[in-house]
């Protein structure tokens, strides 16, 4: 899979994450099923630095942990702001 990543490779129909060493990597679409947001969100935090993606190949990828970190902030944010009575 990484040499076809690297080379740009054909689409992938496959949802699961690209493998490039130990390191696991999700597509641009991918990443904003995920997290529930459109790809210009995905530019927009990329440009204010909450997101940043690598480039490989020709392909924007983002890091499986980064995102996963970013759904846990999400959620933390969203607990926090509730008040229990």
């Amino acid at each position: 899979i990484r040499q076809g990543v690297l080379r740009g490779g054909p689409p992938r129909d496959d949802p699961s994450p690209i493998l490039i060493g130990k390191e696991k990597f999700l597509s641009r679409s991918e990443t904003a099923e995920l997290l529930h947001v459109t790809e210009v969100t995905l530019n927009n935090w990329e440009k204010k630095n909450i997101l940043i993606p690598k480039r490989i190949g020709g392909r924007v990828l983002y890091k499986e942990t980064d995102v996963l970190s970013r759904l846990d902030d999400a959620r933390d944010l969203y607990y926090n702001d509730i008040i229990v009575m």
